[in-house]
């Protein structure tokens, strides 16, 4: 593959070398907005997106690396494998860049993802004036992949405290706090999940779901026509485990 494609760069007298790409990706979307480039690895992914940042910071590059488990493995996939996973998927579909360039790992194109019309709606605003009540929070992380626990310290887990909600969303790099009151969010704020002291406090913020798997009904049942229909009987558990 990446054979061709570097005789397909000269042919066209572009002569590209590793030092050469980051110039060319910057010039290539300079001229044409939006850009995406297939990488080897999620190594060269990520020394690429380095170079191309060094080179221009105001152009906005995501990265959408392999799956870091094995098909029908006991073994999910890291959390920062996923969270860039489906950071990059909303952000392609809800947000808008002047200037974008999506480095994928070779790996990736060849697993079909979640569909676009299926992410407009899996995302909810939070914010002090918003009328949005604990339920529907708990609502959409339990339909969303997030795991309840004690305290939360990583990604993806949420709990309950009374009047609060302690969250770390899978788009942030911090864990927020929200305090209700009634019905309505009355304060939110960044919290460190070691001390689990506050921080200071944030106006608005997206909550994103865990990642890009939506166990509901429908997919469900989609998974396990699907199943059937590739008579894979020795991972029968694997069937089971999800239905």
């Amino acid at each position: 593959m990446f054979k061709n494609l570097e005789e397909s760069f000269k042919e066209k007298n572009f002569y590209l070398t590793t030092h050469s790409l980051p110039l060319f990706l910057v010039g290539q979307v300079n001229l044409y907005k939006k850009l995406s480039f297939i990488c080897q690895s999620d190594k060269s992914m990520e020394e690429l997106k380095v170079k191309i940042n060094s080179i221009d910071n105001r152009i906005k590059v995501l990265t959408f690396p392999t799956l870091d488990s094995l098909l029908f493995s006991d073994i999910s996939p890291t959390n920062n494998t996923l969270n860039t996973r489906i950071n990059t998927l909303f952000k392609l579909t809800i947000m808008k860049f002047e200037k974008i360039i999506c480095l994928i790992n070779e790996s990736s194109i060849l697993f079909k993802c979640v569909p676009k019309d299926n992410l407009k709606n899996k995302y909810i605003i939070i914010n002090n004036k918003k009328l949005l009540t604990q339920n529907d929070i708990l609502n959409f992380l339990n339909n969303n992949n997030y795991q309840c626990v004690d305290s939360v310290r990583q990604f993806n887990e949420y709990c309950i405290r009374g009047s609060l909600i302690d969250i770390f969303p899978s788009n942030l790099n911090y864990p927020l706090r929200l305090d209700f009151f009634g019905e309505y969010i009355e304060s939110i704020r960044i919290f460190d999940p070691v001390t689990q002291l506050t921080k200071k406090k944030v106006e608005k913020s997206y909550i994103l779901p865990a990642n890009e798997f939506f166990f509901d009904s429908e997919n469900i049942e989609k998974f396990r026509i699907n199943f059937r229909n590739t008579g894979l009987k020795k991972k029968i558990e694997f069937y089971n485990s999800i239905s």
